[in-house]
């Protein structure tokens, strides 16, 4: 899985820099983040990075990814949180 999501950010995103990962959980949810830096592939602007692999149950592994610059992830923290939170175990 490690491969693919390396493939995935490779995909758009250049000169990427992981922080640390973290392990959370949410409404029952294993979650493991990665967040970084890296520059935008199409604009060349630099952008946040989060990769996070939901595990839901013991099946089903999902990825969710997003990147955007400071001013919009603190423009839409609030909706990102709520993706989160939103999601339930099946």
């Amino acid at each position: 899985m490690a491969a693919e999501v390396g493939t995935l950010i490779d995909e758009y995103i250049q000169d990427f820099k992981a922080g640390e990962p973290v392990t959370t959980t949410v409404n029952g949810i294993s979650m493991f983040d990665i967040n970084g830096k890296g520059k935008d592939k199409e604009e060349g602007a630099e952008v946040n990075v989060s990769v996070t692999l939901l595990a839901a149950d013991d099946e089903n592994l999902f990825v969710l990814m997003y990147w955007g610059s400071d001013e919009a992830e603190k423009q839409y923290a609030e909706q990102l949180t709520a993706i989160v939170s939103s999601l339930k175990k099946p």
